[in-house]
C-alpha cells in the first residue's frame, strides 16, 4: 500500500508499520544503488565523469543524491518531486517552461531535459487564433529576455583597448 492510497480514498486503512517497512525498503534500494554506482565509478572513467558532471550541475546536493541522479537520470537539468513537476507544467508555468526552452535553445544550452509530450489540456479544442495568441505571448517574453540580456552584456562589456582597434 502506498501513502497515496490513504489520500486518494483507497479501500484499506493506513497501516503505519506497513508504510514504515515500505519506506525502509525504498531506502535500502537507494543505498544499494549508491554502492553499485560507486563500484562502477571506481573502475569506469565515463561513469566517474558522469557523476562529476551531475555534481557540478547540482552543487548544493549531497554526494549520495548526486550519485543517485547520476545513476538514474544523468541528463537531468532540474530536480523536483512529482507534485512539483505537475504544478510546473500547469497553465502559466507551462508558458514559462516553454520560454525557458526557447531561451536555452537560442543560447546553446542543452535542452534534452525538456519534454513536451504532455501538453496542457487547455490546448485541446482551443481556437486557432487563441492558440496563436498564446504562442505570440511566449515569443514576446522571449524577446524581452533577449533584449535584457543584450543590454546587460553590452553594459558589462570591457572597453576596447587601442591594440584591439588596430
Amino acid at each position: 500500500m502506498s501513502i497515496y492510497d490513504v489520500f486518494s480514498g483507497g479501500s484499506r486503512a493506513f497501516n503505519k508499520e506497513e508504510w514504515a517497512a515500505q519506506k525502509q525498503e525504498q531506502r535500502k534500494e537507494a543505498y544499494e544503488l549508491i554502492d553499485t554506482t560507486c563500484q562502477e565509478m571506481m573502475t569506469d572513467g565515463g561513469a566517474f565523469q558522469q557523476y562529476l558532471d551531475v555534481q557540478g550541475h547540482f552543487d548544493r546536493y549531497s554526494v549520495n543524491n548526486a550519485i543517485l541522479v547520476s545513476a538514474q537520470m544523468p541528463e537531468a537539468t532540474q530536480l523536483k518531486d512529482y507534485g512539483s513537476w505537475k504544478q510546473s507544467r500547469d497553465d502559466s508555468d507551462f508558458k514559462s517552461f516553454c520560454v525557458a526552452y526557447m531561451v536555452s535553445s537560442r543560447y546553446g544550452v542543452d535542452t534534452k531535459g525538456f519534454r513536451f509530450d504532455k501538453l496542457p489540456k487547455e490546448f485541446e479544442g482551443m481556437e486557432t487564433q487563441v492558440f496563436k495568441g498564446e504562442l505570440g505571448s511566449m515569443r514576446d517574453v522571449l524577446g524581452e529576455i533577449q533584449s535584457d540580456m543584450y543590454k546587460s552584456l553590452e553594459k558589462n562589456k570591457p572597453p576596447k583597448s587601442k591594440e584591439q582597434e588596430r
